[in-house]
């Protein structure tokens, strides 16, 4: 459906020389198979939102290429560069960009009056479409209200609903739910991905959220300083993550570095850890493991032979996160972060000895 080859993009530093320019997308590639909900992920100034207007067709890339549905949009080797009201795409900002003085109705047929008389279609089948559409994001009942009455949560539907009702071959939304507050956030993310997965619209997500990330996607790129730093599902992202960036972007980690001594055997700095790992011997590396994934249990409990780590520690403070309580354990100079059920809580100062599986393990070789 969608691939990216090589592409990149530089802008004019406005507070540098004329010759200094700002690199902010760096040969980035990938593959959008049809009906995916493909998320770039990463913090502000990454490349993202770059990286999404070039495929939109708002920006120009300096090098690289973008194919949609088998055409050619962009092309530096061809110098070719199809306009953004010529590539089909719908868009969803993340103002929105809602007309106030329309009605819901107004707003999401727009797409039609702007296009040109020849290729409008007919005001029986604008009409049926966006009653379709406005009922498919649950507004079929206020297609007369002024956009203005509508509220956070309801806006943002709408303009789901404008980029969708010229049913284009490529959605492309540009954090979408960062004007909602937090409980509408969360209720909107089931909402958008039950859409999505029922009109199996092909979608480019960008977020810096990882949580939004996780929960949306079939797949996520993180991207940092320009770059593409892995691709994968959301499991394995998080499970398994590609860099040390992206262990400590998404989510909470513990990076522990260590020594390979063996091939079922690191030294580390919490402590030794029996993991097998293809790594040779005195390879330097990043052991991560999250906080959710140890188990934190008296200082006298015995050893079990299941684990891969049993290191000792105390706790040098914890945190109510609501569902679970976050916990600081100093294990010799390192501090781990740990995070239990309330009724598994330890005060501070309490010795604890800390239990990890050896598949919570994730092994990186050191840059």
């Amino acid at each position: 459906m969608l691939k990216v080859s090589n592409l990149a993009k530089s802008f004019q530093d406005s507070r540098q020389s004329e010759a200094s320019r700002v690199q902010a997308v760096r040969d980035v590639s990938f593959q959008v198979e049809r009906g995916e909900l493909f998320t770039l992920l990463g913090p502000s100034g990454c490349g993202k939102t770059t990286t999404l207007r070039c495929i939109a067709g708002l920006e120009r890339p300096d090098e690289g290429e973008i194919v949609i549905d088998g055409r050619v949009v962009v092309s530096s080797a061809k110098r070719l560069f199809v306009p953004a009201n010529d590539r089909g795409l719908g868009m969803v900002f993340q103002s929105y960009a809602i007309w106030p003085h329309m009605t819901v109705f107004q707003n999401t047929a727009y797409p039609f009056r702007v296009q040109k008389r020849s290729k409008r279609p007919a005001r029986s089948f604008i009409r049926q479409r966006v009653e379709e559409v406005l009922d498919a994001v649950g507004l079929g009942a206020l297609a007369g209200r002024q956009a203005t009455d509508l509220s956070g949560g309801q806006q943002q539907r709408l303009a789901l609903a404008r980029a969708l009702v010229t049913q284009p071959v490529l959605l492309l939304l540009d954090e979408p739910l960062s004007n909602l507050d937090a409980k509408l956030r969360e209720s909107m993310r089931f909402e958008l991905k039950r859409l999505q997965r029922d009109l199996g619209v092909t979608t480019i997500y960008v977020t810096h959220d990882q949580i939004e990330a996780l929960a949306l996607s079939t797949r996520i790129a993180v991207m940092k300083d320009g770059g593409i730093e892995q691709i994968d599902s959301p499991e394995e992202t998080y499970r398994r993550p590609g860099s040390s960036f992206v262990a400590e972007f998404i989510g909470n980690s513990n990076v522990v570095g260590g020594t390979v001594e063996a091939p079922d055997r690191i030294a580390s700095a919490a402590g030794p850890v029996r993991l097998e790992t293809q790594h040779p011997h005195g390879t330097q590396v990043l052991l991560i493991v999250r906080p959710e994934d140890i188990e934190m249990s008296n200082r006298d409990l015995d050893v079990r032979g299941d684990v891969a780590a049993a290191w000792d520690g105390v706790v040098e403070s914890r945190a109510f996160l609501g569902d679970s309580v976050g916990h600081v354990v100093k294990v010799g100079d390192v501090e781990v972060l740990v995070r239990t059920a309330r009724r598994e809580s330890r005060n501070p100062g309490s010795e604890v000895r800390l239990f990890v599986a050896s598949d919570a393990f994730h092994a990186l070789a050191r840059d």
